[in-house]
């Protein structure tokens, strides 16, 4: 995460946002889905912090083996495909717990 993408994920939210900890246990996550059978589960990205919290997905990688897709609930619980291009970014607020 450098400065410019800091800037431009705060000004896409309306919000000045800050890098976490480097002492943050999720601080980065990466994910890599190899094989045909790699997926991850429908979940919530929960925020057991104090403050708000957002997640950024950005793809680094496809392989002809990647079938997965992002998927979130909408207001109404529906499915809604979210497609990120090789490179580009979801942003997101997690779910606030505190």
């Amino acid at each position: 995460m450098n400065k410019r993408l800091l800037q431009k994920y705060s000004n896409a939210i309306g919000l000045k946002l800050n890098v976490a900890p480097k002492e943050e246990k999720y601080r980065i996550f990466a994910r890599l889905y190899q094989d045909e059978n790699d997926w991850l589960n429908f979940h919530y990205d929960n925020n057991f912090t104090k403050g708000l919290r957002y997640t950024v997905v950005i793809p680094l990688y496809y392989s002809s083996k990647n079938t997965c897709h992002f998927v979130i609930k909408d207001h109404n619980f529906k499915d809604k495909l979210i497609n990120i291009p090789l490179g580009k970014a979801a942003i997101y607020k997690d779910l606030e717990f505190n």
